[in-house]
């Protein structure tokens, strides 16, 4: 009997050991990954500021440039029209009554224009938002 409660014991000791090391193993792992929390009352505002602006403006001229490239793969015809619908707001069937085209033909060019910009950008294939 004694051998028995013993034996279950060393199981059960050996169980919940490893638990606790894989239970461990799995909070470190999520920290890692985690920013440092810091409450604002230690941060001052301009600096807030400052680190939001610095980093708005890193990605934004970043993503900048890579859409600058892109669009210079395309046809000046595209460019064009993409310029008339997304900097001049203009919607496809004025952009279609302007060219002298039909508005499914913008609606179209649209689509295979923004599926070149994706691929040259590097768009994931699930980001479906044109």
């Amino acid at each position: 009997m004694n051998l028995k409660n013993d034996d279950l014991r060393n199981r059960f000791t050996a169980w919940l050991t490893t638990l606790v090391r894989r239970t461990r193993i799995d909070y470190l792992r999520k920290m890692k990954n985690k920013p440092m929390i810091v409450s604002f009352d230690e941060i001052a505002e301009s600096d807030i500021e400052s680190v939001a602006n610095q980093e708005m403006s890193l990605d934004n001229s970043f993503d900048n440039i890579k859409l600058t490239d892109a669009i210079k793969v395309l046809s000046k015809y595209q460019q064009e029209v993409i310029k008339m619908l997304f900097v001049d707001e203009m919607k496809p069937h004025e952009v279609a009554e302007k060219l002298g085209r039909s508005e499914q033909y913008i609606y179209n060019l649209r689509y295979r224009i923004l599926k070149i910009l994706k691929e040259k950008i590097g768009g994931n294939d699930n980001d479906r938002k044109f």
